[in-house]
């Protein structure tokens, strides 16, 4: 399934409802997403300046980590993915789409 479509069906708007920021998704090939999130709304925008990159070595692990397939600590710390940006602002990103950091990605 296409990452936006997936994101867009996942995203919790109660945990963005004070959320102000756009964030980039890449790959070292290059850009995987651009949206933004503002007032429990968000928008698809391959424009926008981002607030935060998330650098990941894979769009696999991307989607994996997003998502909740993945824990973002270890992939943090084995350097499968990097923040250019505002790095606690991981912590916002995946609070808007995973029920817990821990468990499975919600149905």
């Amino acid at each position: 399934m296409d990452l936006s479509i997936e994101l867009a069906r996942r995203f919790k708007t109660e945990a963005a409802a004070h959320a102000d920021t756009v964030f980039r998704l890449a790959t070292d090939r290059g850009t995987l997403l651009v949206f933004s999130v503002r007032a429990g709304e968000i928008e698809f925008e391959p424009d926008a300046s981002p607030d935060v990159t998330f650098t990941f070595d894979r769009a696999e692990t991307a989607r994996a980590i997003i998502l909740g397939d993945a824990d973002p600590m270890d992939a943090f710390m084995a350097g499968r993915f990097r923040s250019d940006g505002h790095l606690p602002l991981a912590f916002v990103l995946l609070g808007l789409f995973r029920q817990d950091f821990g468990g499975p990605p919600p149905d």
